[in-house]
């Protein structure tokens, strides 16, 4: 028999071309004056087989099962915005955006994005990422033939199968079940203290903190001095357990400890009592000093005040003398020049 290969794409990989693959379809449709879904269909699926792809193949073998198509989906998502970009060049019918509803129901009516095209046309490029396969896409060799196709489908690790715990809705390809078993909420694991009840992850730190019977708690009297180790199922069997002398006898203790605490306090309140008594009648006989010096500075700013006055009366009266002495002396100088002036055209003119 010829032998044929096994073409299982990641099912992350195959989710998103499943969501991006009919939604580049439509804008390139909605970019076009010829609304022909079959056409743009089959010009997609030659660019797929054809656009530059550039990505660091050692780094995508390297990669771990769960990384790995993360790093692939920007090669993708690069092929298929160039499509677009060329698209958009091409035409200049529609701005790829009042089209674009139109073109979204055109193409989800032709019913052609089905699964098995999907994962042909994302196969397309991704062989030419995963040349050999089993990183991104299965690539086994099986021979043909329904059953050894059905015997190896049972062992494919590029399967898509749902998680089998009750609340998880993920999917994904079998070789990610192991990695996901360790980290999915909704496993059901044994209590982490060891109470035999049954929870799911993502309750396991609620439940051996507030509701497992293992868990530590401290005894109800341990303010007071109890020091036993209980955990919440033992703690009922442990107040029973012990005496009730045990129990009470730290409560006269406590209850001594506060006697003495109290007796120390009301001893503080009355030294502090009598210690603001003292600064009370220091601070009234020092205040009786500050009203007395007030007292006295306002009557010595007062006098002052009477001072000045009186200075600045004396001083107005002078000023008023000066300034008739000033005038008398102004009206005699000018008498003076002119005499002069008299002489000297007297002189001038015996001369």
């Amino acid at each position: 028999m010829c032998a044929s290969i096994c073409k299982r794409v990641d099912s992350k990989l195959l989710n998103y071309g499943l969501e991006n693959l009919p939604l580049t379809h439509a804008k390139a449709l909605s970019f076009s004056k010829e609304q022909d879904v079959q056409a743009q269909f089959e010009d997609l699926q030659q660019h797929l087989q054809s656009c530059k792809l550039k990505f660091d193949s050692s780094s995508i073998q390297a990669a771990s099962d769960a990384d790995v198509a993360d790093q692939v989906i920007p090669i993708v998502n690069d092929c298929l915005e160039s499509f677009i970009k060329r698209k958009k060049g091409f035409f200049s019918f529609g701005d790829g955006g009042g089209k674009l509803a139109r073109s979204e129901d055109a193409v989800l009516q032709s019913g052609i994005w089905t699964n098995n095209a999907v994962q042909a046309a994302m196969l397309s490029l991704l062989e030419r990422v995963d040349p050999v396969g089993n990183r991104i896409w299965c690539g086994s060799l099986l021979p043909e033939g329904a059953e050894e196709a059905a015997q190896h489908a049972e062992k494919c690790m590029f399967v898509a199968d749902e998680c089998p715990f009750e609340g998880c809705s993920q999917i994904m390809s079998r070789r990610l079940l192991a990695l996901h078993d360790t980290q999915c909420p909704f496993k059901p694991l044994d209590c982490e203290l060891g109470c035999g009840d049954v929870i799911v992850r993502q309750d396991m730190s609620d439940h051996i903190t507030q509701h497992c019977p293992l868990r530590q708690v401290s005894c109800p009297f341990a303010s007071l001095g109890c020091s036993a180790s209980v955990t919440a199922g033992t703690l009922d069997d442990h107040l029973q357990a012990a005496s009730v002398s045990d129990h009470a006898l730290l409560i006269v203790q406590a209850m001594s400890t506060q006697d003495d605490v109290i007796q120390s306090l009301q001893d503080s309140l009355e030294r502090t009592r009598a210690y603001v008594s003292q600064c009370h009648s220091a601070l009234s006989e020092k205040l009786g000093d500050v009203e007395k010096n007030i007292s006295t500075l306002n009557k010595q700013s007062s006098q002052a005040r009477d001072k000045t006055k009186s200075s600045i009366s004396k001083l107005n009266s002078s000023m008023q003398t000066l300034g008739k002495t000033q005038s008398k002396a102004n009206s005699s100088s000018m008498k003076l020049e002119t005499r002069v002036q008299a002489l000297e055209d007297f002189l001038k003119r015996n001369t």
